[in-house]
């Protein structure tokens, strides 16, 4: 109950002075006309959970969501119900922006967080170039990024150029000079990713068929091998060898006359 505290005058007769009256006022749009002291909504007010479901025995359909309640008008203390759910007006992009498609600043490689991450040329470094999926080829792209970290090598693949005496098979020139120009896109553009479409098709693969990644490695290494020989550059025929391949003996001792038979293979990956 609230007490509304008013003036009031009295008469010409009587003696001129002002008199307070209280009088007790039960609606509380009086006592508080702007709703200023109505207890705030929460939110499980205007979004209550679902409908309790039935015993496990009986069949029953999926439990229905209850309606959300909307904005309580007379109280200015509700912050719910205004659509905060909702999917909104903006919930389709225009077809004006779907005709002019993406902004090309999306896809720019932004510089690194770490401000003391400078290249030695004085120039501040960037993400790393990321690579487009072409439906299946995941493991073309991890391999890829593998070989292109991996700095002698990528060295290697940039100072790459065919024998001035000996003719190059065409095939072999597109494909080195594919992953060239891949790996010149990755260090130097501006993009945030980089296209291996072109490389790819040189290599006949099939984009929708998922490939095993450790035989697709240990493929690739050797025909690059095979494809450094061309090189115009001595320290680029064994590059693939003195770096990527390794070797392994098998021993075998007699336990009673120490005698030792070994084989030895080489390989790829540990």
């Amino acid at each position: 109950m609230s007490v509304l505290k008013r003036k009031r005058g009295v008469g010409a007769k009587d003696a001129p002075i002002d008199v307070d009256e209280e009088e007790e006022v039960d609606n509380p749009s009086v006592a508080d006309p702007y709703g200023c002291l109505l207890h705030a909504c929460t939110l499980e007010d205007h979004h209550p959970v679902n409908a309790p479901k039935k015993s496990s025995g009986t069949p029953t359909k999926k439990p229905r969501a209850a309606r959300q309640k909307p904005n309580c008008h007379d109280n200015p203390n509700c912050l719910f119900g205004f659509g905060e759910y909702a999917d909104g007006n903006w919930k389709s992009t225009p077809s004006a922006l779907v005709d002019i498609g993406p902004d090309p600043s999306d896809m720019l490689r932004t510089p690194l967080d770490d401000d003391t991450s400078i290249h030695n040329n004085g120039n501040a470094a960037v993400r790393p170039c990321g690579l487009r999926n072409l439906g299946a080829t995941c493991y073309v792209n991890s391999m890829v990024q593998c070989l292109f970290m991996n700095l002698s090598f990528r060295r290697a693949m940039h100072e790459w150029e065919p024998k001035e005496t000996q003719r190059v098979s065409p095939v072999l020139l597109a494909q080195m000079q594919a992953l060239q120009r891949l790996f010149a896109h990755m260090q130097l553009g501006i993009q945030s990713y980089a296209d291996p479409q072109e490389f790819a098709s040189t290599l006949e693969l099939n984009n929708v068929v998922q490939q095993d990644a450790h035989e697709f490695t240990k493929l690739l290494l050797t025909h690059l091998q095979y494809i450094f020989v061309y090189s115009k550059h001595r320290a680029h025929w064994n590059h693939i060898d003195s770096h990527f391949r390794g070797s392994m003996h098998y021993v075998t001792t007699c336990g009673r006359c120490n005698a030792r038979s070994s084989r030895s293979s080489s390989f790829f990956e540990l």
